[in-house]
């Protein structure tokens, strides 16, 4: 796929042209300059289409494992370009606060000002949003600011009432890593349109390798400010950007017949697509000094929109993957602890876990399981002479032990480690399993009788797990 490139002669030329000796990905690069232009211009300029009118501000999140494709630098770099650029009125946060800081903050604007204007530049999503569980009310703030509404009431106290917000506007550019954010943005979160108002951009190689870069230049980042100032105060002169009726019909086409997906991440993408291609061909056309939306702007924002959706689907795809397959190795963890020595049937257990596994990912998983001596698995042969034996589970006290859990998980495809776990050898068989995976008995009673040739260790494992299967819910925590 070909790389993003900015319009000719644009300001998000001329800064990309400042970061073309530094290591950072062009695609960073592209989108911390499309963050830099809605930052400077607020809510003096949006475009006007009917009933749903689009302001420049965005969310952005540049998302690479630490180090590996200087995700601060740009970060950092756009935040000294705006320097200087932004409305007297407005903030700029730059370290960790709380929703009702932030609330507080905008509505103390909201009444010197009658408008709020906050840019959040943060090199480290997790400083921002933090740890604990009440900061993670931002994304639902966030959420709900997103489309710069005329007011918001909310916050303050049942003694002092509420603190409205007046013409709202917040943008913000933020790093982050994927293990990050796929613990963090969860399906809830994704479900509730936080990831759909975000664009999540991801690359894994730099633009190049340098060791000593060059300084940059006072003119040329003088230039690159004068040119972002320009661009303010253009937005602030015309108010509106216009889309030109050639750009209308083929936006028009396009929407008609785009199809959608099943996935949760693009469908809650999908259904703001639009509204992110219309901005940033708006951005586009800023940037250029333009009024009006034309074809040019409309297939470049097509493409970097649409890569930016191919981003964030390869971060949060494999985030619902290991979601969905950790709770399928717990329901068949409880499912077969609570049957204790009994054991499970085989289609029982895979019923039971049937929302969380395919029939593949299932039996792959089964014979992980069995395997690494998690389980024992039982042919009973069936009553007629015609019929296929019943195939049983039980658990053993290994499938209790932390190790053998994540070592579980690591062969399902669940863990960073994934590659070097193929990599080593198959884990040696425990000593407490009999020698074959499967053998067939005459008959399935509640209570299992050890072979002979079995040792008697055998017979302490299933005393161990008739012992500990009272409280399921206890060994799960």
């Amino acid at each position: 796929m070909l790389s993003i490139t900015a319009p000719k002669d644009s300001y998000i030329e001329l800064f990309m042209s400042l970061l073309k000796d530094q290591e950072t990905p062009s695609e960073y690069d592209f989108w911390a300059a499309v963050w830099t232009v809605g930052a400077v211009v607020g809510r003096s300029c949006y475009i006007d289409r009917p009933r749903a009118p689009i302001f420049f501000n965005w969310y952005i999140v540049v998302c690479a494992e630490s180090g590996m494709t200087r995700k601060s630098t740009v970060i950092n770099f756009a935040h000294d370009i705006i320097q200087g650029c932004l409305p007297s009125y407005a903030v700029e946060l730059q370290t960790k606060t709380t929703p009702e800081k932030l609330w507080a903050l905008m509505s103390n604007q909201s009444g010197q000002h009658g408008k709020s204007h906050v840019v959040i530049n943060i090199s480290e999503m997790v400083t921002f949003f933090g740890k604990e569980g009440y900061s993670m009310g931002m994304p639902i703030m966030l959420t709900d600011l997103y489309d710069c509404p005329d007011k918001r009431e909310g916050g303050g106290s049942l003694n002092y009432g509420t603190l409205p917000l007046i013409n709202p506007f917040i943008t913000f550019i933020a790093g982050s890593t994927p293990s990050w954010l796929s613990r963090a943005i969860n399906p809830d979160v994704i479900e509730g349109g936080f990831t759909s108002r975000t664009i999540f951009i991801s690359s894994e190689s730099r633009k190049k390798l340098i060791f000593w870069p060059d300084k940059l230049e006072r003119p040329n980042i003088q230039a690159t400010k004068e040119y972002l100032n320009a661009i303010r105060d253009h937005a602030a002169r015309i108010k509106t950007v216009g889309v030109d009726e050639e750009a209308k019909a083929f936006l028009t086409k396009w929407y008609s017949s785009r199809q959608f997906n099943h996935e949760s991440y693009l469908r809650s993408f999908e259904s703001r697509e639009d509204s992110h291609i219309l901005r940033l061909a708006g951005t586009l056309a800023l940037s250029q000094l333009k009024s009006n939306i034309g074809i040019s702007e409309v297939e470049l924002a097509l493409h970097a929109i649409s890569r930016a959706k191919k981003s964030g689907r390869t971060i949060f795809k494999q985030a619902t993957f290991d979601l969905k397959l950790t709770n399928g190795l717990d329901k068949i963890r409880e499912t077969l602890l609570k049957r204790g020595l009994n054991g499970v049937k085989n289609n029982e257990l895979q019923m039971a876990s049937r929302w969380f596994l395919t029939a593949m990912e299932y039996n792959s998983i089964m014979e992980i399981l069995t395997d690494i001596g998690a389980v024992r698995m039982y042919q009973v042969p069936s009553k007629s002479s015609k019929g296929r034996p019943t195939k049983y589970f039980m658990a053993t006290t290994k499938i209790l032990r932390p190790q053998t859990w994540k070592e579980i998980q690591e062969r399902s495809g669940m863990s960073d480690e994934v590659n070097e776990a193929s990599a080593l050898p198959p884990p040696e068989k425990t000593p407490v399993l009999p020698s074959p995976s499967s053998q067939v008995l005459k008959d399935h009673t509640s209570v299992q009788k050890p072979s002979h040739s079995e040792n008697s260790s055998l017979s302490s494992i299933d005393l161990d797990i008739s012992y500990i299967t009272d409280d399921p819910k206890r060994l799960l925590s």
